[in-house]
């Protein structure tokens, strides 16, 4: 069988049959599954309203985790129920199940379902025979969605380290000393950062972050250590006056394109221009930038701020609204 992710690398596109579809061909979707597999999905639905016309606006569930593997790169995709809303599919003294609830944005659940695809839009060709104007988001292409049968609500969903084993994560806590080591402590896990020094004065006790990977000590349960990795201060407040090295992504302000750091607008004092910022960046790829972080008159400045590496964003740094109206 042939997957069609393996004819992307090809230097020409493959042309496949719809005979072909099922028997040689089988579509993989977002989710990493073929298309129709039953699915259960945790994360957190999420409203997408874009600052251009699209077809990709509405609901999406952001995926965290897809039948127990946790994912930190930003899966992102158009939810619907199997029927209606709340409306069972048939009669309710036939039905066995529950017809699904609408979820929240912002709420995380538990998703049980399935991805399917089709082509949405208008060729621009229909609508030169038809002699009437195009609408600036309408193109033809293939998309797919995620048909929900069931949405159970839940707790915030947390990473873990046990939830990597053989994979770098991203992952936050609370700067904690103990046996002078220093610490971050999360929701059920310990890291040890560093285990031949405490925490400075102005660390301990902050919300900071690791990146990397987490090997588990023998000596104690749910205790790891970081290998391959570094940490940092979480929160921007925290930051002010150092020299820090920060992951933005695009953002639309008063009726143009900013930089925002995961939601919190951040204004830049450029070393040199950005030539290819925003509309050689993808919606969900990052750039790094590094200067000093001042806040004046409630506003975030990197000062002196230069451009490090463009890289796609992780799940956490990327809010639920980057485009607020």
């Amino acid at each position: 069988m042939l997957s069609v992710c393996a004819a992307l690398f090809a230097d020409e596109p493959t042309h496949v049959t719809l005979d072909q579809l099922d028997r040689d061909v089988i579509l993989i979707g977002k989710l990493h599954r073929p298309l129709g597999t039953l699915l259960t999905l945790k994360g957190v639905a999420v409203d997408v309203d874009l600052p251009e016309k699209s077809l990709e606006e509405g609901l999406h569930f952001r995926v965290q985790q897809i039948d127990g593997e946790a994912h930190q790169s930003i899966i992102e995709i158009r939810v619907q129920p199997y029927s209606r809303w709340d409306t069972p599919a048939i009669p309710k003294k036939y039905s066995l199940g529950k017809a699904p609830s609408k979820p929240k944005a912002g709420q995380y659940y538990e998703l049980r379902g399935y991805e399917t695809g089709s082509y949405v839009g208008v060729p621009p060709d229909a609508y030169k025979g038809a002699r009437i104007a195009r609408p600036t988001a309408t193109v033809h292409y293939f998309t797919t969605r995620f048909i929900v049968i069931s949405a159970t609500p839940i707790d915030r969903f947390e990473y873990t380290p046990a939830m990597f084993p053989e994979a770098n994560a991203l992952l936050t806590g609370t700067a904690v000393t103990q046996s002078e080591e220093s610490r971050m402590a999360g929701e059920g896990f310990t890291v040890i950062v560093d285990p031949g020094n405490p925490w400075p004065d102005d660390v301990e006790g902050k919300k900071i972050e690791t990146l990397g990977h987490y090997i588990p000590t023998p000596a104690a349960e749910n205790t790891f250590e970081l290998k391959k990795g570094h940490w940092r201060l979480a929160r921007l407040e925290d930051q002010i006056g150092k020299r820090v090295a920060l992951k933005l992504h695009r953002s639309w302000r008063e009726k143009s394109y900013g930089y925002s750091y995961r939601g919190t607008p951040i204004e830049l004092d450029l070393a040199e221009p950005i030539h290819d910022w925003p509309y050689g960046y993808g919606r969900f790829e990052g750039i790094e930038m590094e200067g000093v972080l001042e806040k004046a008159d409630g506003a975030f400045l990197l000062l002196d701020a230069a451009r490090k590496r463009r890289s796609p964003l992780l799940s956490q740094e990327y809010p639920a609204h980057p485009y607020p109206r």
